[in-house]
């Protein structure tokens, strides 16, 4: 990718530059810069993209001496690890009210199991889902399990027959975990095959034992469906909401925080934040299309925004500039932060369109037209998607 790398630099480069030639009557000079601003934000992103492919392709062998500060923000949303922390220990509580109860020998470790698959599926969007995937690869298992080690290995005992039935079976499994579409199915799959086995015991024909080993964790892990199904139900456009809000905040602390964070802080944290959203939004239908548009709009509006503030400290900028810049910012806040859908817009996109204008007219200077350019897309994306850039939809 390195050719591509320097191909972007260039591009990006050559887009920063402003038209040497004097801007002809009636030409719009502002919308040219707010057009290449787009056409740089587009290329410093997929070189981000490319260099990152190549940190995977190509990792650094040695560590560096060098402290530096994680480049990498992540979203987290506690309501949901709360939820799913009740959920994880109730499925566990419950299994283990059934060993009790039923004093049923093979169930001890079924405890074991389901408590470390409740952790697992707490951890991920969609735990329901993703017990399904484990619930499936256990029972894909089970038949494989039987026969190695109720037909196979009792006829062909010794570890050369061993290894010969069981890599084939594992290998494939180990294909499937390395696919991001099949990692929950083969993972299951490849945990069970060899619990259902049990290598460590002698390889003799018994199937009663196997049968109520096999039933006791199937259904320990249904049960464990059934509470994340039951308990605390997920309502998936209240997590988009959640989300959205989130990220209007983040936006909002652009504008306001006196310390202005690095780009890659916040795209890290913005493009994590997409990644948590998107699944939601899938369930939630054609319903939830404008609030995916909106979310990576307001990435667009972010990286306008840390212009605007990198624009206030330039000391070639006037204060009176600076001074429009810092009440702009501030109205943009108050809007993300308090206007409710179906509430008229404030005239924040109005004055956005009108300092642009006023700073057109005034100088055609790169950086003033970076300015107004930086207004016009961040006016641009929140006429296009304005429930997004209200707070809550209730």
């Amino acid at each position: 990718t390195g050719p591509w790398v320097a191909r972007l630099d260039a591009i990006a480069t050559k887009a920063r530059e402003a038209p040497a030639t004097p801007a002809e009557p009636g030409e719009d000079r502002v919308g040219s810069i707010t057009r290449l601003t787009i056409a740089v934000d587009f290329a410093e992103a997929l070189k981000q993209a490319m260099r990152g492919l190549d940190a995977l392709r190509s990792p650094v062998s040695r560590p560096s001496r060098e402290r530096q500060q994680p480049a990498l923000v992540v979203h987290r949303d506690y309501q949901a690890a709360w939820r799913n922390a009740v959920r994880a220990a109730l499925a566990t509580l419950l299994v283990a009210i059934f060993w009790l109860t039923t004093k049923w020998s093979e169930a001890a470790g079924t405890v074991i199991l389901v408590a470390v698959v409740s952790s697992l599926f707490a951890a991920r969007p969609d735990p329901v889902q993703s017990a399904w995937g484990f619930f499936t690869g256990t029972l894909l298992a089970l038949p494989f399990a039987f026969l190695v080690g109720q037909v196979a290995l009792p006829a062909l005992p010794g570890f050369g027959w061993f290894t010969l039935f069981v890599v084939p079976i594992l290998v494939p499994a180990a294909l499937g975990m390395a696919n991001p579409r099949h990692v929950g199915v083969a993972t299951a799959f490849a945990i069970n095959f060899l619990a259902f086995l049990s290598p460590h015991q002698q390889m003799i024909y018994d199937p009663g034992p196997f049968l109520a080993g096999s039933a006791s964790i199937l259904v320990g892990i249904l049960i464990a469906i059934g509470v994340f199904i039951v308990v605390l139900p997920a309502d998936p456009w209240v997590t988009v909401e959640r989300i959205s809000q989130a990220m209007r905040e983040d936006l909002a602390r652009l504008c306001l925080h006196e310390r202005i964070p690095r780009r890659s802080a916040f795209e890290s944290l913005a493009y994590d934040r997409i990644n948590q959203l998107m699944p939601q939004v899938q369930r939630t239908g054609r319903k939830g299309d404008p609030m995916l548009g909106g979310s990576i709009a307001a990435v667009t509006v972010g990286l306008e925004v840390l212009r605007l503030r990198q624009a206030q400290l330039n000391s070639a900028i006037a204060h009176e500039t600076v001074e429009s810049i810092g009440n702009f910012l501030r109205g943009l806040a108050r809007e993300l932060l308090f206007r409710r859908p179906g509430e008229p817009q404030t005239a924040t996109v109005a004055v956005a369109r009108q300092y642009a204008a006023n700073i057109a007219e005034r100088s055609d200077r790169l950086e003033m037209l970076q300015i107004a350019a930086s207004l016009r897309i961040i006016a641009a994306a929140m006429e296009d998607y304005p429930d997004f850039f209200a707070k809550g939809r209730a």
